[in-house]
């Protein structure tokens, strides 16, 4: 969705008249400011009605403990039962600016940041033992704080070893990489090299050394605009303050005139993760790279590689992204296990990328004809009335593909991750007569409805819906209209993301008094003050759209989406209303749903995609790492295995359910060059999802 901007006058009121506060502690005119605004978002414009109290003083000092230190590899117990004297204080100390607790965090987190140093040293000044018997546990929730400094330091020889094992078979791998940057433990023997132990070690001290002293850039400003960030993610993980600096970047973005790899990032258990990729974009064009990805290590030609584990997701950013046509080199982790290095040439959006494409599925034997329209984003010009908009481009190729006589439609929403919300009401009313599309519910008052605008019907035909996990926000919005009318059969790999909120943008520049010019610039506050909800009554947020029909997916037995997040809000509802259900014709679920139970339980694709599933799996669910050199290697080379024998099925699979028409006289509607064009025909037709609506749509319309 795309955000607004929100300055109300009691925001300049407030902040003309701060009040005094206590001189015992040291009073940051700046961040009080900052807090100042935070608070009155919190308590009067977030959705939630959220109470600054001590329940959400508890759970702010939980928060900021489990972002400065995720890895508990800082902090001791000790440390953490006394700052626990804050733990029902931070409401009151909000209030008044005081950052002592921030602050007293940071220095404890300084002192043992020393000793650290100095163990790294004197761990890595010559080989360890490579033989243990040992693993240790990466998962953080699966572990306590260190009792003190003892154990501490047993943890950081842990730490050392457990960095020097991958460094060493990383290199090893490296001497190795294929072409498509995979690491192939499969193809290589283990041996043990001092040579390459020596490179390994020295890799891993700098790596830690670098991890360790991250937080020596971070003045004391910068660490309590880490502070306020979590106090505005406390609500919802779509909440957040944006420090000065990541403002800019934000503008840059909304701008358009951003210059990168083109994917969307997000901060889970220490590790920098993709969470989408941008439609149009220099991942999106290069294909490699993936929503779950976790980037390791940011490297470019002539520079080492620096790891990402434990970096704030500024600072990750600020590594990926450079200017056009240079190269950046990420080391990724593949959910699957698989360790693989991606260049990517850093450029803009191609914005034609973005836009709706389409084309025709023909039936060999029959000649039945049926549309398949991929929608990769919700776009809208906003600055031009007259401006490409997918809702007009949507309505285009509706009368072309009738032109050249249809049978049925496949609309593909997969990984679409929202846009305008007047493109998605708009959209969803060309498939149906009239009636409500969206319920948009604020904090106070009755929820505002959205009509379709639209009284014509500008397709008729039997239609599937195509989600996954990563379809959001717009598109959930079309799907569960189009569910909830009847009008179309949802075909997704279990239920789409979840994201039913809306954000807002407080420019905290616009809203202060001049008195406070020369504090600038503050940076801005998103904040979440909408909710969505169905015709039904039912939310979107958090549950998601269900699918009619499931297929199996790789993602299907792991969590993904907004229910991954600890402090999404929940699923609720809200009075359901009146609407007249698509009466032209209806469908046998349930028959359609053992119809393609059918297929797939025969597919070889399919098959594969559960075995993969339980790979991906088994992977996330596996969390101590070997400490053993030789055995860790093992280990990863028969993960490795596995991956190859289901990428040979996969290369495996060929298409034998339609032929994707090539007529010139169909639009391209989208692509920027005739030769993207192709490349994306060549996918349409090797996509076994794509295949397996198409069947669905075959025993909808009941032909053969």
């Amino acid at each position: 969705m795309r955000f607004k901007f929100f300055m109300p006058l009691l925001f300049i009121v407030m902040i003309q008249s701060l009040g005094a506060a206590p001189e015992d502690f040291d009073r940051d005119e700046k961040s009080t400011i900052i807090s100042d605004v935070i608070l009155y978002s919190i308590e009067k414009l977030h959705y939630g009605h959220n109470e600054i109290d001590d329940a959400f003083s508890q759970k702010l000092f939980d928060e900021f403990i489990g972002q400065v230190d995720y890895m508990k590899w800082f902090l001791t117990q000790k440390d953490t039962k006394e700052l626990s004297r804050y733990r029902k204080k931070l409401d009151d100390m909000l209030y008044v600016g005081d950052f002592t607790f921030c602050r007293e965090a940071f220095h404890r987190i300084d002192r043992n940041r020393a000793l650290i140093t100095r163990w790294i040293d004197e761990f890595l000044s010559q080989p360890l033992d490579y033989t243990l018997s040992d693993s240790f546990e990466t998962d953080s929730k699966k572990r306590r704080f260190a009792s003190g400094e003892k154990e501490l330091r047993s943890i950081w020889k842990d730490v050392a070893r457990m960095n020097v094992i991958n460094r060493y078979l990383e290199l090893l791998a490296e001497q190795n990489v294929d072409e498509d940057g995979l690491f192939p433990f499969d193809n290589i023997e283990f041996h043990y090299d001092p040579e390459i132990e020596k490179e390994a070690r020295a890799k891993a001290k700098e790596s830690l050394q670098w991890i360790v002293s991250r937080y020596d850039d971070m003045d004391d400003q910068e660490r309590i605009y880490l502070f306020l960030n979590v106090v505005m993610n406390v609500l919802d993980p779509h909440s957040l303050y944006f420090p000065p600096k990541l403002k800019e970047d934000f503008d840059l973005e909304m701008s358009g005139t951003f210059e990168g790899i083109g994917a969307v990032l997000t901060q889970s258990e220490g590790y920098v993760k993709i969470e989408s990729i941008v439609p149009g974009g220099p991942s999106w064009r290069n294909k490699k790279l993936e929503p779950e990805d976790i980037i390791l290590k940011v490297g470019e030609k002539d520079r080492q590689p620096v790891d990402l584990i434990n970096m704030p997701l500024d600072d990750a950013v600020s590594l990926i992204r450079g200017k056009k046509g240079s190269t950046v080199d990420l080391t990724v982790k593949k959910p699957d296990g698989r360790l693989m290095v991606i260049s990517i040439e850093r450029d803009v959006v191609i914005i034609e990328e973005s836009y709706l494409k389409y084309t025709i599925l023909e039936e060999p034997e029959s000649g039945a004809r049926y549309g398949y329209i991929y929608l990769p984003k919700f776009y809208r010009d906003f600055y031009d009335a007259g401006g490409r908009n997918s809702s007009d481009d949507m309505k285009a190729a509706l009368m072309e593909l009738q032109k050249k006589g249809i049978q049925g439609l496949i609309l593909d929403l997969r990984n679409n991750g929202g846009g305008a919300l007047e493109d998605a009401i708009n959209v969803a009313g060309l498939f149906i007569r009239s009636g409500p599309i969206v319920q948009v519910k604020s904090r106070t008052g009755a929820p505002q409805v959205d009509y379709d605008k639209d009284k014509d019907v500008h397709y008729t035909g039997p239609m599937v819906v195509m989600i996954n996990t990563f379809s959001a926000s717009a598109s959930e919005i079309v799907a569960g209209a189009l569910q909830d009318y009847g009008r179309a059969v949802i075909v997704g790999t279990g239920q789409s993301f979840g994201k039913g909120t809306v954000q807002n943008i407080v420019d905290i520049d616009r809203i202060v008094s001049p008195l406070y010019h020369s504090l600038k610039p503050f940076g801005a506050v998103k904040v979440t003050m909408q909710k969505f909800y169905r015709v039904t009554g039912e939310s979107n947020q958090y549950k998601g759209v269900v699918p009619d029909i499931n297929l199996p997916g790789v993602y299907s037995k792991i969590d993904i989406g907004e229910r991954n997040y600890e402090n999404a809000l929940k699923w609720d509802k809200v009075s359901s209303l009146s609407y007249e259900p698509w009466s032209l014709y209806t469908y046998d679920i349930k028959s359609l749903q053992e119809e393609s139970r059918n297929r797939v339980s025969e597919s070889a694709y399919f098959k594969t995609i559960l075995r993969e599933a339980d790979l991906i799996k088994k992977i996330r669910e596996e969390s101590r790492l070997l400490l053993n050199l030789e055995n860790e290697f093992q280990y990863r080379r028969e993960v490795n295995k596995e991956i190859s024998l289901l990428e040979e099925e996969y290369d495996a699979f060929e298409n034998g359910s339609f032929i994707v028409f090539r007529n010139k006289e169909l639009s391209r509607s989208g692509s920027s060059t005739e030769e993207l064009y192709e490349e994306w025909l060549e996918d349409v037709e090797s996509d076994a999802y794509i295949m397996e609506s198409f069947h669905i749509l075959q025993d909808m319309a009941g032909t053969p």
